[in-house]
């Protein structure tokens, strides 16, 4: 199964990407850029979720949430790749996480993006 959707976030200037399946190259070919390239190819051979910052093709940044497959799409480990991307994010904007509501509402809105992937007969979320 390759999934690879792509949410446009209407508050940060980011684009969040779930992807799907165990096909890097299918995914290697909707980017141009990651930044840290040595850390995706390690979290490729040994992870069953992670979190990656991206350049897409339109030379947007992103930020890259990827599951080997939708059996590891769990509540937990949607929760936990949500954090490290909101993290990465904040960190990209120069937001201080200490001031929790901004922080929590994005977190909040990529978990429900990653629910959306899991669960596509859901209500959408909004874009």
């Amino acid at each position: 199964m390759k999934i690879l959707k792509e949410f446009k976030q209407p508050i940060y200037p980011f684009n969040l990407y779930v992807a799907v399946g165990d096909d890097l190259e299918f995914i290697n070919k909707k980017f141009v850029d990651y930044y840290d390239a040595d850390k995706l190819s390690l979290a490729w051979e040994n992870d069953i979720a992670f979190v990656q910052q991206v350049i897409s093709k339109k030379r947007e940044y992103g930020v890259l949430i990827c599951f080997r497959s939708l059996q590891y799409m769990k509540v937990g480990v949607i929760a936990h790749e949500s954090c490290h991307a909101t993290k990465r994010i904040f960190d990209y904007i120069g937001a201080d996480a200490r001031h929790h509501e901004p922080f929590e509402y994005l977190m909040e809105w990529i978990v429900r993006c990653c629910d959306e992937v899991k669960n596509p007969k859901k209500k959408k979320t909004k874009k």
